[in-house]
């Protein structure tokens, strides 16, 4: 048996541990921080700035371009120092390689506003699952506490039942071994509880003291966004931003296969000018088109039209592996979440039923007809039986943000959805 003064280090770490600068996090507020902390997703943002910029520039270089140049040149000869000026305004008039890079930077505008929502709902996937993990090791942290105070209780009645002479020492001393495996328990619940806040904190910068818990109400399902697995399979097929982007990168691709059998076609550009200088008193003005043929007589334009169509055809099985894979993992998550909330009905139900065991075994315990150590297993058991309750519960709820993630319908709508089954 450890002496008082191990047992109250071991409490007053116990309170160290648990004692956090910080304050209480709801998870709309959780959510706004990692928006403005993420790195990733700043970056996504960044890609739609970078795609907007590609496509500003592909589109100038179908406008008119501007030259204008001015020189002064100085001679020890009769004529002296000359000063001139020129003026040229030039004009692609058909490029059928620019018109195809205006459309392909489109297509990657589109494909970048994707991956940013893309990156979106990925980062409230892991803000969200780094928040209920910390409410979930905060629950099971007031749960060793509940069954820390329940077991103080039991062990005092026990120490009073040996004093009367009702009970043996080696009853006293099962019941504080298991009283000191509570505290034990409350302390390894302490050190998970700071390993979670820790990983919300990477997300949010924030260190909150406090999170929002599942409230547990296991009478009926909550109401999903769609109920049945084939609407969940349309709704992922329509609004995945992993599938939609996949789907425009093949646009993308072949705008580039399009882009380079520009390279066969004659390309005319138009330009105009203007020049004069202070020797002549008229200006000389100058117009001219230009074409060029390209004549592929070493296979460079070929072997490009043929990389360009390699990589549409990749990008068209990359699409198929994109909608297979979300396709299987719809369904696994549709099922899951059916099982888990079965197991949440039936966790709730054992819960209530070791409820009953226990008080039972209490009385038969006052009335000295079952040992101690029947009376510490319906104990051990009750907790064990809600422990199991609460995992089952948020392991339900991490399932229903997987299955929005999944279908990218995991935006604001849904994060305030899953913010009212928690309660401060």
């Amino acid at each position: 048996m450890l002496n008082k003064s191990v047992v109250r280090t071991l409490c007053l770490l116990g309170a160290s541990a648990w004692s956090v600068s910080g304050f209480t996090m709801s998870l709309e507020q959780a959510w706004k921080a990692a928006q403005q902390y993420n790195p990733s997703y700043q970056k996504a943002q960044i890609g739609v700035e970078v795609s907007q910029n590609a496509f500003t520039a592909n589109r100038s270089a179908l406008l008119p371009s501007l030259d204008a140049s001015a020189s002064s040149n100085w001679s020890d000869s009769r004529s002296g120092s000359t000063n001139s000026y020129n003026v040229s305004l030039s004009q692609t008039i058909w490029d059928s390689s620019l018109w195809a890079n205006l459309d392909q930077s489109q297509a990657q505008q589109v494909v970048a506003q994707l991956q940013l929502t893309q990156a979106y709902n990925q980062l409230a996937q892991e803000l969200i699952h780094a928040y209920l993990e910390m409410a979930r090791a905060q629950s099971d942290v007031a749960l060793a506490q509940s069954k820390l105070d329940e077991g103080q209780k039991l062990l005092a009645m026990t120490e009073q039942r040996y004093k009367a002479g009702r009970v043996k020492s080696i009853d006293v001393e099962d019941m504080r071994a298991n009283h000191l495996s509570e505290k034990m328990a409350l302390l390894t619940a302490q050190t998970d509880l700071e390993k979670k806040r820790s990983a919300l904190q990477s997300l949010t910068n924030e260190s909150p003291i406090r999170v929002a818990q599942v409230v547990i109400n296991i009478v009926t399902e909550p109401p999903m966004l769609v109920e049945s697995q084939q609407e969940w399979l349309n709704l992922a097929k329509n609004t995945s931003p992993e599938l939609l982007a996949a789907i425009q990168k093949v646009s993308a691709k072949q705008y580039a296969k399009e882009a380079a059998k520009g390279g066969y076609f004659p390309k005319v550009k138009g330009t105009v000018g203007y020049s004069d200088d202070d020797r002549f008193s008229n200006g000389d003005t100058t117009a001219g088109i230009s074409v060029s043929i390209p004549i592929d007589i070493n296979g460079s334009i070929r072997a490009k039209v043929d990389s360009a169509a390699l990589d549409v055809r990749s990008a068209e099985q990359e699409v198929r592996e994109t909608e297979i894979g979300l396709r299987e993992k719809v369904q696994q998550q549709f099922v899951q979440i059916k099982h888990s909330w079965q197991l949440v009905r039936s966790a709730g139900e054992l819960s209530g039923y070791r409820q009953k065991v226990l008080q039972g075994k209490q009385s038969l315990y006052q009335a000295g007809r079952v040992q101690a150590s029947e009376l510490i297993d319906a104990h051990n058991n009750v907790f064990t039986a809600r422990n199991e309750l609460q995992h089952n519960l948020y392991q339900y709820w991490s399932e229903r943000v997987n299955l929005l993630q999944s279908a990218g319908k995991l935006d604001d709508d849904a994060i305030s959805r899953i913010s009212g089954a928690l309660s401060l």
